[in-house]
């Protein structure tokens, strides 16, 4: 690990993100997702999911404090801590993915077939990740 801006040697990496798309046909369902998913009940609930709420991961920790007293208060302060000064890292790679974005918009356009934006892609990530070698 690396040290972030902070100082902090921690990190997460974020390997799924959530978009509305503007033209959807049920973009009020979506709406409606993402306001229980970030919602305060079904992050301090859930099993799947480490909360991204303070609020959420403050009241799992002090029950899991409650419960289980594995650790101390000045330990779990510690992680906490560590937890909010620790870096976001995406898993994606930007660069191609504005390749991706720049093709994807001339065969939208029609300017270009899928099967030509496809090679044309690939070629140009190829070339890409073989310079970053």
């Amino acid at each position: 690990p690396f040290p972030n801006t902070g100082g902090s040697p921690m990190a997460y990496v974020i390997y799924d993100e959530l978009s509305i798309c503007t033209y959807g046909a049920h973009q009020e369902g979506a709406w409606q997702f993402l306001k229980t998913l970030l919602g305060y009940d079904y992050q301090y609930h859930s099993s799947a999911m480490m909360p991204t709420r303070i609020d959420a991961m403050n009241d799992r920790e002090d029950w899991y404090l409650e419960v289980n007293g594995s650790c101390t208060e000045e330990e779990s302060q510690t992680a906490r801590q560590m937890l909010l000064d620790s870096t976001a890292l995406r898993s994606r790679n930007m660069t191609v993915i504005n390749m991706i974005q720049e093709e994807a918009a001339a065969c939208f356009a029609g300017d270009k077939s899928p099967e030509e934006t496809a090679k044309i892609i690939q070629s140009r990530v190829e070339i890409y990740l073989g310079e970053m070698s």
